[in-house]
């Protein structure tokens, strides 16, 4: 395993991944100085069970102070977000993931919907937000343009 890690840099990023029972690590650096670094998180953001992001690192819950406990307030089934509210694992329903549902928070929504359809060349996803009816109306107008040219 990883038993130190180098010295972080500026503009450096390490990223470190749950991967079964280990971690997948790896590391990202930009020498551009004006390109924002699209790796940090919005301080509050969950990176292991009860722990958040602040000033770059995982941190135990308590130091924000929330009133949000996800084992109690989330039911144990999603965790606190920075706005202190239960974000519900798929399956469970806003506000504290008591109820059927269909996942997410109050402020964000439940997740879009990831629709899979069985082709001829084998299985497609349709993106989040794309309905299956758009989709439908996308393949006719590619088989029927090539009949009026």
């Amino acid at each position: 395993g990883v038993q130190s890690l180098p010295r972080v840099k500026a503009q450096h990023t390490v990223i470190q991944v749950p991967h079964d029972n280990d971690w997948c690590w790896s590391m990202d650096a930009d020498n551009i100085t004006d390109t924002p670094d699209n790796g940090n998180v919005h301080v509050g953001t969950s990176c292991a069970p009860n722990k958040v992001c602040t000033d770059y690192s995982c941190v135990h819950h308590s130091i924000l102070l929330y009133d949000c406990r996800p084992e109690e307030s989330c039911h144990g089934k999603g965790v606190c977000n920075n706005l202190r509210h239960c974000h519900c694992e798929s399956g469970f329903a806003p506000p504290d993931c008591k109820n059927p549902g269909n996942g997410g928070s109050v402020d964000s929504g439940p997740p879009g919907m990831q629709v899979t359809n069985n082709s001829e060349s084998g299985s497609e996803s349709i993106a989040r937000g794309q309905s299956l009816r758009q989709d439908v109306d996308y393949k006719l107008v590619v088989l029927l343009v090539p009949l009026f040219l």
